[in-house]
């Protein structure tokens, strides 16, 4: 901030009271005039002796500004002294070759004039300085806020696809050496015994393997956001019951594995609140990437959104509920404005996620 002052405001600053310096030295030029004339001293009115007293006024003026703009405040007397007595003797000696009107009155107000301004010009300074400090020690504050909220989700991610491999490598397998062990016995058994106990393990496998892709989407990891997102939305067509459309680019090369998660986790979130409330027949899922945002709108043709939103919403979340609550939660960590819109019938979900970022707040990969 203190460099942006220099720069850019000090530069104006001081042109324009060393420019002021001109206009008082000119309406000051009658009083100087009658002192002159008081102690006798010889003084000429022409327009060379008017410009050079103008002259003198702007270089004094600079003189005293610069020392109360740069000079420490222990040195700043001695040079006021310097400047008025250096000011003093040219006025002498150009009052005895060239007859030019002394400024006394000029002096005393250029004095006065660049005393107060250069002290409320530091003041404006220490003030600006201090509020850029605050605001960079807020910015601080809110990137560490950011890096320990990434840190959970981290964390969190990581403990799902650990709970994930687990049911995969103990659950999973110990429900296909149990069918295997009952295959064995079809022979010993009766086969419309064993039907029953079959059906019943291939469902717990269906919906191990739900609870697995649940908890970390396996898609994502190996065949990218858009392939995750397709497969999302058939398997919410299936639960919910309506039409389904997708509109997405092949790859957004501006996201990170994070932040395609996030963002996997919000759609999942909407999709899952359409199959529970909305009782949607068509559902659209659009995905416009442009140079400096990503846009995700997810439309439905249901029955829209109540108009005490917001006291459900609350309800919701006191019921246990917080879908919405961590779908505002995750777009806070990728810095990205959601908005929910319902003309009656049907609901608009639309996310903006801002690509263009600077660095100290770009989002960490999930450690794996």
């Amino acid at each position: 901030m203190s460099a942006e002052l220099n720069d850019r405001i000090l530069p104006r600053f001081f042109l324009l009271l060393t420019a002021s310096a001109a206009l008082i030295a000119s309406c000051l030029t009658p009083l100087d005039s009658g002192l002159s004339e008081f102690l006798g001293l010889p003084v000429c009115s022409d327009l060379t002796a008017l410009l050079l007293r103008t002259a003198l006024a702007c270089a004094t003026m600079a003189g005293l500004l610069m020392t109360a703009l740069k000079v420490k405040a222990a040195n700043r007397p001695i040079v006021y002294l310097q400047i008025s007595a250096l000011s003093i003797i040219l006025q002498w000696w150009l009052n005895k070759s060239l007859q030019m009107v002394p400024m006394p009155s000029t002096l005393v107000v250029l004095f006065l004039l660049a005393a107060q301004s250069g002290g409320a010009y530091r003041q404006l300074t220490l003030r600006l300085e201090k509020a850029a400090a605050d605001h960079y020690g807020l910015l601080l504050k809110e990137q560490e806020v950011l890096a320990a909220k990434l840190a959970l989700l981290r964390q969190e991610e990581a403990d799902r696809r650990l709970l994930a491999s687990d049911l995969h490598d103990q659950v999973l397998q110990d429900l296909k050496q149990l069918k295997a062990a009952l295959n064995g016995l079809s022979t010993k058994l009766d086969a419309a015994d064993l039907a029953p106990i079959e059906t019943l393990i291939d469902s717990s496998t269906t919906q191990v393997r739900a609870v697995m892709e649940n908890l970390f989407p396996s898609v994502l990891e190996n065949l990218g956001f858009k392939s995750a997102l397709s497969e999302l939305l058939r398997q919410n067509t299936l639960k919910g019951g309506f039409r389904a459309h997708l509109t997405c680019p092949e790859e957004v090369p501006e996201l990170s594995p994070i932040e395609k998660l996030l963002l996997f986790r919000i759609v999942q979130e909407v999709l899952n609140n359409i199959v529970k409330h909305a009782q949607a027949g068509q559902v659209t899922l659009q995905v416009e990437a442009a140079p400096a945002s990503l846009k995700i709108t997810i439309k439905d043709d249901g029955k829209g959104l109540p108009s005490d939103f917001s006291a459900l919403t609350k309800q919701a979340e006191e019921r246990g509920s917080r879908g919405l609550r961590y779908i505002e939660q995750r777009a806070d960590l990728l810095q990205a404005a959601v908005d929910w819109q319902s003309a009656g019938s049907g609901t608009t979900f639309t996310l903006i996620l801002p690509l263009v970022r600077q660095q100290n707040h770009q989002t960490e990969e999930v450690s794996t």
